[in-house]
């Protein structure tokens, strides 16, 4: 639907929200698929604390976040993210810069259950 356009509520798969507006509820389209993320994360982060531990190579990024998979791909295991996001960082000759933001990132979006791949 569109914001504020009303929709004919004949799924089980729609769930009324607030006046005139109808969303998707999370429930799984087939067996087995997983339920969609929540729109809000149970433990979502309003106050970030920089980590500042210096991180040298990619091979100790990756011993950091072994849930990330080869060329940069988080995807929740538990359910079915409701966004994709490709982050680009051009960072010539700044390595120690980027390994401090990737270090701090990745598990900012990882705690969003955002499915995500960094080029």
């Amino acid at each position: 639907s569109v914001a504020n356009v009303p929709v004919k509520n004949n799924s089980k798969r729609e769930l009324e929200e607030g006046p005139n507006v109808t969303i998707p509820a999370d429930l799984p389209e087939k067996k087995g698929e997983l339920p969609l993320c929540p729109r809000k994360p149970e433990f979502f982060i309003t106050k970030v604390k920089i980590n500042t531990t210096l991180v040298t190579d990619f091979n100790e990024l990756n011993n950091n976040f072994p849930e990330m998979t080869e060329g940069g791909k988080f995807k929740p295991k538990h359910c079915k993210s409701r966004q994709k996001l490709a982050v680009l960082f051009p960072y010539r000759d700044r390595e120690r810069n980027l390994f401090l933001v990737l270090n701090n990132l990745i598990p900012f979006l990882m705690a969003q259950n955002i499915e995500f791949q960094v080029f």
